[in-house]
């Protein structure tokens, strides 16, 4: 759906008339956090303007851990067996949609409309982490005024790194920092 033609149109139409459903109709802004939207930056860019896009980076261990933990390979067919995917696999998997993202982002024709978050910064200083966002978007403090439910979830975030560090063992954890930094 890179194209601008009429099936991207379509498609784009058909999404505003889902999103509308689980919107506000009255918000000036929404936010929708779909990681598969990270797919779609240069259709979302092009079909939802102005769009901005919120790159949240974060401690590549625990991304790991989270994905190993919450996949499911035994549910579908998987000719190894695996009951979990490897660590590996799941770092190599948030690598590869890191590119993607980033080379994306690049592309954009309006670089002011895409920034990047730390999420361990969001989860230490949200309200200051919120209003350099809001405000390198240069977007009016009436969005964060008129979505107080977004606005709650995030000063309420809580940094759930240390769990997925627990989840595993020193050696698990030594590889996985090895080769983030090989990256």
């Amino acid at each position: 759906m890179t194209e601008v033609d009429s099936e991207a149109n379509k498609a784009a139409d058909r999404i505003k008339r889902q999103w509308r459903l689980s919107f506000d109709k009255k918000a000036l802004c929404i936010v929708e956090k779909s990681i598969s939207n990270s797919l779609r930056i240069e259709f979302l860019s092009k079909h939802f303007s102005p769009a901005y896009f919120v790159h949240i980076t974060r401690d590549c261990v625990p991304v790991a851990e989270g994905i190993r933990r919450k996949a499911k390979p035994a549910l579908y067919s998987n000719p190894e067996g695996w009951e979990q995917y490897p660590l590996e696999m799941c770092l190599d998997q948030w690598i590869a949609a890191e590119e993607v993202i980033g080379q994306a982002l690049a592309r954009l024709q309006v670089s002011s409309h895409a920034v990047s978050i730390s999420y361990e910064a969001l989860c230490d200083r949200p309200k200051v982490v919120l209003s350099g966002l809001f405000s390198e978007l240069r977007l009016s403090d009436e969005c964060l005024e008129n979505n107080p439910v977004m606005v709650d979830k995030v000063l309420n975030i809580a940094n759930m790194n240390g769990r997925s560090y627990a989840a595993l063992n020193p050696q698990e954890i030594e590889l996985l920092k090895r080769r983030c930094e090989a990256r």
